[in-house]
């Protein structure tokens, strides 16, 4: 499938953008209030804990300027008694201070327990709004890093996409047929044979790679990146790993290496294999690729989320994710808007392969409506998409201003009520 603008001109993404614009707008815009509403409480608590360090230190003066008097007062006096009295007071109004001062600590420390449990609350609500849109979206993709590992007879999958815009996310998959079961080398390339076979000769012990027929090894380990293969085989699914593959293409550069684990001998071979083995093994390699990115789909949970070299779990990098991808987006958006026919929508057509063409569409009132529970801090984030110019004026401008007269002493300027409207002045009699 592949898409087309409004006016049929091809369109350079081939995903469904207008779906991913809405999934991060619904997202977003939810993240983006929830990161504000954190924001404020701390502004609102800083403010309380201000108040009452304010009201104990004017305490602690009132006390100062009380005491000091109340001393200098005793001294005149030179009493006993009035001495007496003095030290007295003196130590109770000091416990009333010093208790003051507990209680302003207690606020002080319950609030912010309260605030970093609030604040907390919100960001784990705000990461959950960004990974649902991760979960659901499509992405322009720069590099992939796909991984299977066998466990228990089935394989635990995942995948880790940079996209444009220097964000990494990873994902744990869900694993469906046929990678619900162990799979083995004759899967994907039947009649695999290669020179990794370690021989010792009895009499001379001289050590030497034959020939190995793999196609019943089980596939224990992937990781496939770019331009990088780690692949691990075992004779059986429940037995130790036996052949450990890498495999690197830089170019028209094409190197392959083969260690085995366990096997002392081997260390009397060089790991790498010939030009015929590593086309072998690349186009092996190629087939199993191929059939694990069809999980790429099944995004199950994320796992990791960097801002460039940030690590943004957690919700702590809410507002810089959300205006990074802001400033992905907008070109799009404003491109579509200019090629959609109806100025109400922005509007793509999907052209199947058989050339049969859908309208796919998002009325952007829907967008203007997602900003509505925004402040206009968190507003402004998404002012690049261009979404309130969108606004239709709600506000009717005012009447234009008539001259205005001098009016002399000698003029009975009537009653408001009484004066009739100026010709134009859209005023009701």
């Amino acid at each position: 499938m592949r898409y087309l603008y409004g006016d049929s001109t091809p369109f350079p993404l081939s995903y469904d953008f207008l779906g991913t614009l809405e999934a991060f707008m619904t997202a977003a815009t939810r993240a983006v209030k929830l990161h504000d509403d954190a924001a404020a409480l701390e502004v609102k608590a800083t403010e309380a804990k201000q108040v009452r360090l304010g009201g104990i230190q004017a305490l602690e003066s009132f006390h100062t300027v009380v005491m000091k008097a109340i001393g200098d007062t005793a001294n005149k006096v030179s009493h006993p008694s009035a001495l007496e009295y003095s030290r007295q007071v003196g130590e109770l109004a000091q416990r009333f201070v010093e208790e003051q001062w507990r209680q302003v600590n207690q606020s002080n420390e319950r609030d912010a327990g309260t605030l970093a449990r609030e604040v907390a609350q919100r960001r784990i609500e705000a990461h959950a709004s960004l990974e649902e849109f991760f979960l659901k979206a499509h992405f322009t993709v720069e590099s992939s890093t796909t991984r299977a590992s066998l466990v228990g007879g089935r394989y635990e999958t995942s995948a880790t996409f940079k996209t444009a815009g220097g964000v990494t996310a990873g994902y744990q998959l869900r694993t469906s047929s046929p990678w619900d079961a162990p799979r083995r080398v004759m899967d994907f390339a039947k009649g695999t044979t290669l020179k990794v076979a370690v021989k010792k000769s009895f009499f001379k012990g001289v050590v030497t790679a034959e020939a190995l027929p793999i196609d019943e090894y089980v596939l224990s380990q992937i990781e496939l990146a770019e331009g990088r293969v780690s692949l691990t085989l075992r004779k059986k699914f429940n037995e130790p790993d036996s052949l450990v593959f890498q495999l690197v293409r830089a170019g028209e550069n094409l190197l392959a290496t083969v260690d085995h684990p366990g096997n002392a001998d081997a260390a009397n071979l060089p790991p790498e294999l010939d030009a015929q083995d590593a086309a072998t093994l690349e186009h092996l390699v190629a087939n199993i690729t191929e059939s694990l990115r069809t999980l790429h789909t099944n995004k199950e949970r994320l796992t990791e989320l960097h801002l460039d070299d940030r690590d943004a779990m957690g919700g702590v990098l809410v507002v810089d994710l959300v205006q990074r991808f802001v400033t992905l987006f907008a070109p799009t958006v404003a491109e579509i808007a200019k090629r959609s026919p109806n100025e109400a929508e922005l509007s793509l057509k999907a052209q199947q392969d058989g050339g049969r063409r859908e309208e796919v569409y998002l009325r952007k009132a829907d967008l203007v409506e997602k900003l509505q529970p925004l402040w206009a801090k968190g507003r402004s984030v998404f002012a690049p998409l261009g979404l309130d110019t969108w606004v239709p004026n709600m506000t009717v401008p005012p009447p234009a201003v008539a001259p205005t007269h001098i009016v002399t002493s000698t003029q009975v300027i009537p009653p408001a009520a009484a004066i009739p409207p100026a010709p134009g002045s859209g005023k009701l009699p």
